[in-house]
């Protein structure tokens, strides 16, 4: 190592600084500070950059040439991606930090509802699901003739298709009806394929509010008691304006007579037990007396008839004996005695 003229110098084989380097000392104009250090006699300068100031140095490529060079790749806070450490260093961003789009399920709830949904008052408190554009059944699918595990559903909207109600089941449930029969009025009596399934579907009872177009799910403890309360002070009053069921859905199991069974199928009913339900108020077909959650029923409009007039009314017209149908048309004592005396002189 050599020393002319308060220069230093080391080695007379070190080559040439590259143009580069050259045009950006030139073109570069520092200022002194406290991150800038100059040696005397020297013709180098160095630049330490810190948090604090937010300069470079001369020697690292700006965040826009990186940027050119390769857009993909992220900038550290040193504004390097290969000299510091690429996971434990944060990652500094220019602007307004963009996070990658992450499923949220409470910002379901700030999407607009549609026009047509009635019980806006549980916005926000249930979660509103649209049902999607199915297609209708062209040929519904018969039961099935094997065993199966039914279960009365009620409450449903009218317009409501067999193919909504089985995607209903499986979105919020996540069991497969194998079948959906229609029995009017908004009821209806689905087949599932296990107990496990039924046990599903049974959970979903008073968590369930038909709307037009979709219904309104509870899925927390918390969420069941706002759709209770808001259903009994506003549901009858909006449902019966918009002809919507007046309260939620009611999910029970089904107890049928083996008796009444035919072709081994769990829900098919002869016509002679439904008259006989109909006259004598047994052999019913719904009897949710096994169900988790009873809902209160109407006492039976018909009792065991008493007087022989209904007694004979019961009885089949082809059945009845001379006697019988001559008891049904008894007249009163004082009609038959004239009966009885225009016949003997006749």
């Amino acid at each position: 190592m050599a020393q002319q003229g308060g220069n230093i110098r080391r080695g007379g084989s070190r080559s040439n600084v590259h143009p580069a380097y050259g045009a950006m000392g030139q073109t570069e104009k520092f200022t002194r500070d406290d991150s800038t250090e100059t040696f005397e006699g020297c013709n180098i300068q160095v630049q330490v950059r810190t948090r604090e100031n937010g300069r470079r140095s001369p020697l690292v490529a700006t965040p826009n040439h990186l940027s050119q060079k390769s857009s993909a790749v992220p900038l550290n806070s040193y504004g390097s991606e290969e000299n510091s450490p690429p996971i434990a260093t944060p990652i500094a961003f220019r602007g307004p930090q963009e996070f990658p789009a992450v499923f949220n399920p409470q910002a379901l709830l700030q999407e607009p509802l549609p026009s047509t949904v009635v019980h806006r008052g549980l916005y926000g408190k249930c979660r509103f699901i649209l049902f999607p554009l199915l297609s209708v059944f062209e040929f519904v699918p018969p039961p099935p003739a094997g065993k199966s595990f039914p279960l009365f559903v009620g409450q449903v909207r009218f317009e409501t298709t067999p193919a909504e109600l089985i995607w209903l089941f499986r979105r919020t449930s996540g069991a497969c009806a194998i079948t959906v029969e229609g029995r009017g009025n908004g009821c209806f009596i689905v087949h599932l394929q296990s107990e496990s399934e039924r046990s599903l579907v049974r959970q979903l009872h008073r968590r369930v509010l038909f709307d037009i177009g979709g219904v309104w799910f509870a899925r927390s403890s918390e969420e069941v008691d706002s759709l209770c309360e808001y259903v009994a002070l506003n549901g009858p009053y909006l449902s019966k304006q918009a002809k919507l069921p007046r309260d939620s859905m009611v999910v029970e199991d089904i107890k049928v007579d083996l008796k009444d069974m035919a072709f081994c199928h769990p829900c098919h009913y002869s016509q002679e037990a439904v008259a006989q339900s109909f006259w004598s108020g047994s052999g019913v077909a719904w009897d949710p007396s096994n169900s988790r959650r009873e809902t209160p029923t109407k006492t039976p409009y018909c009792s065991p008839p008493t007087s022989p007039l209904a007694a004979s009314l019961k009885m089949p017209y082809s059945n009845m004996r001379p006697q019988d149908v001559y008891q049904t048309c008894t007249p009163p004592n004082s009609l038959r005695r004239g009966i009885e005396g225009a016949r003997t002189e006749l």
